[in-house]
């Protein structure tokens, strides 16, 4: 492992009891839809984004059709594509492969962390490809203990406070590295983490808390990168 994959693997930590938490509300909610462990690790590792994830459950309980679920998908992943172009000015000069994997596994919490790194003039592929690989690691990890825990523990609980506080530590750990570079990346995040929680403690559901916070984020940074 070189230097920048090992910065890269660094940089991730701070976002692993996100991708844990998020991950966890995924398998709960996989479980009780009635996907097998197999179906929700093909889609947490295909499909990578809590909100796309929680969406195509519509499918699997019949409430959308197949299309309706391809479509909605699409539409919530886009903001990964102006990830990946955003990016590609610090990483267009690797091989198409490490560019094809970083395309992949580019979202929200990676593509931060390589702005944050850009930030400081530490981003290259290497750097990009370890950061978003570890995280989706951790990500398909968090949705195969979610589905386990969910048959243990009242999915209830272990969103409200499991998982809720992971996203809190994730938060916390992530702070002080963007203190010494700009907080204003993590502003969105923060909104949306905000508004997801107080979602929930009005009893909303989880997935739905989920979509109106990821929507409530997305506009926010758009006025905001458009100011």
């Amino acid at each position: 492992m070189n230097t920048d994959q090992w910065s890269g693997f660094l940089a991730a930590i701070p976002f692993i009891p996100n991708a844990i938490a998020f991950g966890a509300i995924v398998g709960v909610a996989s479980n009780i839809a009635g996907l097998t462990l197999s179906e929700l690790l093909f889609s947490a590792f295909a499909v990578n984004a809590a909100t796309s994830q929680l969406a195509s459950l519509e499918f699997w309980s019949g409430t959308l059709s197949f299309g309706s679920v391809v479509v909605a998908t699409i539409l919530l992943n886009a903001k990964h594509m102006l990830h990946s172009a955003d990016l590609w000015r610090d990483v267009k000069s690797a091989k198409k492969p490490k560019l094809f994997l970083i395309g992949f596994a580019i979202t929200d919490s990676s593509w931060l962390c390589c702005k944050l790194a850009a930030q400081q003039g530490k981003l290259s592929a290497s750097f990009a490809i370890m950061n978003a690989w570890t995280l989706l690691a951790v990500w398909v990890l968090g949705c195969s203990a979610g589905f386990s825990l969910g048959e243990i523990i009242e999915p209830k609980y272990l969103i409200m406070f499991g998982a809720s506080s992971l996203a809190a530590i994730s938060m916390a750990a992530l702070a002080p590295k963007a203190l010494k570079s700009s907080i204003q990346p993590l502003i969105p995040g923060l909104v949306a983490a905000f508004v997801a929680l107080l979602a929930m403690m009005f009893s909303i559901s989880a997935s739905v808390s989920v979509m109106i916070a990821t929507l409530v984020g997305a506009v926010f940074a758009a006025i905001r990168h458009g100011n």
